[in-house]
């Protein structure tokens, strides 16, 4: 792929999320399952290229089995960026 190829790329991707947002007022349905992962995280900043100001919510699951990059690495997010929710089970899950 040449750089026009991906640059192409990120317009489409970019024009789709905004047409999905057209139709499904995602701000006031819809939450981004945030993994800490890299495509959970790449969705999170196509989101925000896509759609400036959104507050659409990040949701990242402590599980307790995650490894603890993940967690930090979420864990700093969340400290810039009040649209992470981590949420914290009252079980551990085995």
């Amino acid at each position: 792929m040449t750089p026009i190829d991906n640059e192409l790329l990120l317009v489409d991707r970019l024009d789709v999320i905004r047409k999905v947002n057209d139709k499904y007022d995602l701000e006031n349905n819809a939450y981004i399952s945030f993994s800490g992962g890299k495509d959970s995280t790449i969705l999170h900043y196509l989101i925000d290229m896509a759609l400036p100001n959104n507050r659409i919510p990040r949701v990242f699951i402590n599980t307790g089995i995650e490894y603890n990059d993940i967690v930090s690495f979420v864990k700093d997010l969340a400290s810039k960026d009040d649209r992470f929710i981590i949420i914290q089970p009252t079980k551990p899950i085995k």
